[in-house]
């Protein structure tokens, strides 16, 4: 899977319009510099996430070249379109964790990718009809699965901070994949023919 990280110049604009934001051409160089930085880090944090992750759903996805847009907005991280907003880390001198939602945000696109039938038994069973909850049940099972695997402990406890910082249903879902090794259910459910599609 080949990530080809971009500056969304466009849509920061558009919403500069909006909110006040101002871009300008030294935004532009300040993206393209953070980016040259930033894609050594990715290259060897992020692909190796990406391979542990394929390897324990057992999918594949369905493009493997993808364009990742940075913003410089107030907008939120998303996965369709893939928009990562790198406003706190534009300046920082720790930006690794970066992956951690860039992998967030394409775990979305491979789960996505593969979904036949919604929601699943499992989805039903736990989610209490929250829509975050539900949309994030398997992706942080396999998150967890797959830093588990990789034995990132403290990876692991940042993710933990930051979802109970982020709350609103991020933080219950994560306490619900965490609790008796229930991830475990869930990736077993991934592995339903009937519900996915295997594409590895």
């Amino acid at each position: 899977m080949k990530i080809n990280f971009e500056y969304s110049y466009i849509f920061d604009l558009e919403i500069s319009e909006r909110s006040g934001l101002k871009i300008n051409d030294d935004a532009v160089n300040l993206v393209e510099s953070f980016i040259l930085k930033y894609k050594p880090i990715w290259n060897q944090e992020g692909l190796l996430l990406l391979t542990e992750a394929k390897k324990i759903s057992g999918f594949d996805f369905k493009q493997q070249e993808m364009k990742c847009l940075f913003t410089l907005s107030d907008f939120c991280s998303m996965s369709h379109p893939l928009v990562v907003n790198i406003k706190k880390y534009i300046n920082a001198d720790e930006i690794s964790n970066l992956s951690e939602i860039v992998f967030h945000e394409l775990l979305h696109v491979l789960l996505t990718d593969n979904w036949k039938v919604w929601p699943t038994p499992l989805i039903k069973e736990f989610s209490g009809n929250n829509r975050i909850i539900a949309a994030h049940l398997h992706l942080m099972s396999v998150q967890l699965a797959v830093h588990k695997s990789l034995s990132n402990n403290e990876q692991l406890s940042k993710i933990t901070e930051d979802y109970d910082r982020i709350g609103r249903g991020y933080d219950e879902c994560w306490k619900i994949v965490n609790e008796n090794d229930r991830y475990l259910q869930f990736i077993d459910e991934l592995q339903d023919k009937s519900l996915w599609s295997l594409r590895v």
